[in-house]
Formats: structure tokens, sequence, C-alpha cells
């Protein structure tokens, strides 16, 4: 993960305002290896650091990740740094019509209520792309008809979060949150299968590849709907992805699935099943290089099994030092090394 900046746990989710002030600052950005995030060392124990992702495989640009110290898992706050800086600069927008209802107010007054539009400055508007606003005022104007006759004031309101996310959508900066809303508020209006063609759609559309959390978060819903036997599939899809991509930790992705709560007799089982459905080839089918990056994937898993319990803290460096130790082993090819000494470089 590239670090882009340490905030504290409660300071994460703490407005655009605070993006501004990192953007002005230019703190110089560096890559996280999930989830060995560098800048954590010397960090207090509260600390966050905000980055962009690297991974040993190809990949469409660099997510945008948090990593808290010792945690077993990331978070995916984006699946790019510009999808980042438009949903940031959407809401910072709606806080500040709320704000600026019928204000007026000079050009420093607008700069106070958008900071982080302001540090962006021209590239501001070509993030909130047309096609977003168009979604957005479209959105607005359902909200305003839906408010008409009620009392309300005759102006356009503000937009509110459904607004915004589904503006989002049609921008197609998706974050698994953004998703796991839309989904709730189905399950709010007690519209089971519109939550259950919106978990579809989360899973299914390819929107993050290589995460297990939107199966972990699909099976959760399923189980709460009585749907046992999906639940434990979706639970399976989502251990048979990288077990730091979790959000919910292993131990319970583990128990939904029916399969063993320790590292080694989980992957076996997966391992076991997935051969026999011929979906996995055997270990001597696979090169050098795959065969390495797997022994490489299953340490980071042992890492992030390690926490028994959600918040509990994993040793980190250790799993580290092992890992780097495999890539070195079996890294004949010059990128691996490099990998090791990256890896290195986080401990």
């Amino acid at each position: 993960m590239v670090p882009l900046a340490s905030v504290s746990a409660a300071g994460l989710g703490g407005g655009a305002g605070a993006w501004g002030d990192r953007l002005r600052g230019r703190q110089p950005p560096s890559l996280l290896l999930p989830p060995l995030p560098p800048a954590l060392r010397g960090s207090s124990s509260d600390a966050v650091v905000v980055g962009l992702l690297r991974v040993p495989s190809e990949q469409r640009g660099l997510q945008v990740v948090a990593c808290a110290r010792g945690a077993p898992a990331m978070e995916l706050l984006a699946r790019s740094a510009d999808e980042l800086l438009t949903r940031l600069l959407a809401e910072e927008a709606a806080a500040a019509a709320l704000s600026g209802r019928g204000s007026g107010g000079s050009s420093s007054e607008e700069a106070a209520r958008r900071p982080l539009a302001a540090a962006a400055g021209p590239a501001a508007d070509g993030l909130l792309s047309s096609s977003m606003l168009a979604a957005a005022a479209k959105a607005a104007a359902e909200e305003e008809e839906a408010a008409a006759g009620s009392g309300a004031e005759d102006e356009t309101p503000p937009p509110s979060r459904a607004t915004l996310d589904r503006a989002l959508v049609a921008a197609g900066a998706l974050s698994p949150a953004l998703c796991e809303r839309l989904l709730a508020s189905h399950l709010a209006k007690n519209d089971e299968m519109s939550a259950l063609i919106t978990g579809e759609w989360y899973m299914r559309r390819n929107h993050f590849p290589g995460w297990a959390r939107p199966y972990e978060h699909a099976a959760g819903v399923l189980a709460g709907l009585g749907r046992g036997e999906e639940a434990r599939d979706c639970s399976r899809v989502a251990l048979s992805l990288p077990w730091w991509t979790l959000g919910s930790g292993f131990a319970a992705a583990a128990e939904l699935a029916g399969l063993p709560r320790d590292g080694a007799g989980a992957r076996a089982a997966l391992e076991a099943a997935e051969r026999g459905a011929g979906g996995l080839p055997p270990v001597a089918n696979r090169d050098e290089r795959q065969r390495t990056l797997d022994a490489f994937a299953a340490v980071l898993d042992d890492g992030a099994a390690s926490a028994i319990e959600v918040g509990g803290d994993v040793d980190w460096p250790s799993f580290a030092e092992r890992g780097a130790s495999v890539l070195e082993e079996g890294g004949a090819a010059g990128e691996l090394r490099g990998l090791a000494a990256f890896v290195r470089g986080a401990l």
C-alpha cells in the first residue's frame, strides 16, 4: 500500500476538510503491501494509514485502502484515488449546500465550506463528472417533487445520502461501504428481493476483484434471511480469496462456512473441495513463480487468521519475515526478490 496519510481511527471518516489539508500539505505517497504498512512504524496505537495498495499480480490501477497497526485486514476505501476524491468532493458539495442554503456567500465563504474542492482546483470539476451531476440533479428533483405540498420550502433541497449514493453509482465511483448502504436500505424497507439482487450485483459484477468482503457481507445477509446453505457457499467463496480482505475476520467466516477455525485446516478443506471440482490444478502443474506466490499468500492468510477475535492484533513483523523468506527461496525471478526486499522494508 502507498500511504497517503496517517490519521487516528476516529479521524478516518472525519470528512473532506481533513483531506483538503492533506492535499495542501502534499504528503508524499508510498506503497503498502497487504497488510504490511511501513508508515505504521513508530505511529500511535490507534493510527490508521490510508494509502495505495500494491499486489504481486496484475491489477487495474492502484486501489485506496486503510489499515491500522496490527489489524488482521485492510479496508477497501476506493478502487482508485480518482474515485475516492470524486466521492469526497460530492460529499463535501452536499454538506456545503446544506450549510449554505439561502445564504449566497462570497467565493471565500464557498472555499471555506469546500476546502477539498479549493485544494483540488479546476480538477474538482473534472472529477465531479457531468454524468454524476446529471444523476444527482435528477434524484434531487425527485426529492423536491416528493416534498411538494408537505410545507417544504420552494427550493431545490440539498442532496441526501441516498441521492449521493445513486449519483456515485452512476459515476462509477463505487466502494464496498456504498454498496452495503444500498443493500441495507432495501432491508430497512423489508424488500428482500431487492436486497438479494443488490447483493448479487455487489458480488458478481467484478466490481472488487480479489476482495473477499462482498461475499462475506452477502453471506451474513443470507444467513440473516434464513438462507443457511447459500450463506455457507458465499462464505466459502469469501475464504477462497485473501483473508486480509475480510471485514469481520477469519473465525466468523470459517464458522459460517462450516470449516475448521484454524487457518491450515480451512485451507486444506477449501483446496480439497476446489480440486475435487476440477478448479485447482495440482501443485506440480503450477510454475515456480505461481507456487511461490501461493506460498506467500498462505503466509499472509495465516497472519490474518491469527487474530482469533475481531479487533485482535496480529504480529505482522513475524509474518512479514516469513513471507520475505518464502519469496527469496522461491524467487528465481528478479521481480520476486524485489518484492521480498519491499516486504522487509515494512519491518
